[in-house]
């Protein structure tokens, strides 16, 4: 299990900045707004933000703030969040993202699941909290094989769970994310 810290190089950015600085607008339509998919102005004012304002650099050092590994699965590079719990008990938690989320989504859940003692609750209420990004997506690997759905992905949690030393968790999961939930939940009860 490696550290893992989010480091774009420089280059990357420029590249997306020239990018989006160059993109060539269709024509609009004169028709209702988001009735053909996005709404061609508010899509000009998001690339607008994304080229002039936004500042990558100030959230990549926020979500470098989680611990985050890599773990080699299966022929996979697993890129995960793991936060531990405040307390003695080990009380995992395994969240899983759906498309086109990202473990992004539910960073902000991990104070709150963690450390309770600081919003109300106590202690040994805490979990400790692993938020996996599927293949293909944030900073694990792609799959390079078709058949890699939601029961795959499921048994490749399970693998690093083990690996985590957890033997029994708990999981949520919203979209995709919910059928991995649902296979890891039917495959550690077959195992009971």
């Amino acid at each position: 299990m490696e550290p893992f810290k989010i480091s774009i190089p420089e280059q990357q950015l420029h590249d997306l900045s020239i990018r989006l600085k160059q993109v060539r607008w269709p024509s609009s339509f004169s028709i209702e707004p988001w009735a053909l998919g996005t709404d061609y102005s508010f899509l000009k004012r998001l690339v607008d933000y994304w080229g002039s304002e936004y500042n990558w650099r100030e959230q990549e050092a926020w979500l470098n703030r989680f611990p985050q590994f890599i773990e080699h699965v299966d022929g996979f590079d697993i890129h995960f969040v793991h936060v531990r719990g405040e307390g003695t008990s080990e009380r995992p938690l395994l969240l899983t993202h759906g498309w086109s989320g990202s473990f992004v989504e539910m960073l902000e859940l991990i104070p709150y699941l963690t450390t309770p003692s600081l919003y109300g609750g106590h202690a040994e209420e805490a979990f400790d909290v692993i938020i996996p990004s599927l293949p293909g997506f944030a900073f694990s690997s792609k799959p390079s094989r078709p058949g890699v759905g939601s029961k795959y992905v499921a048994t490749l949690w399970a693998k690093l769970m083990d690996r985590l030393g957890y033997e029994r968790y708990l999981v949520q999961g919203g979209d995709i994310g919910a059928g991995v939930s649902t296979w890891l939940a039917f495959m550690l009860d077959c195992q009971q």
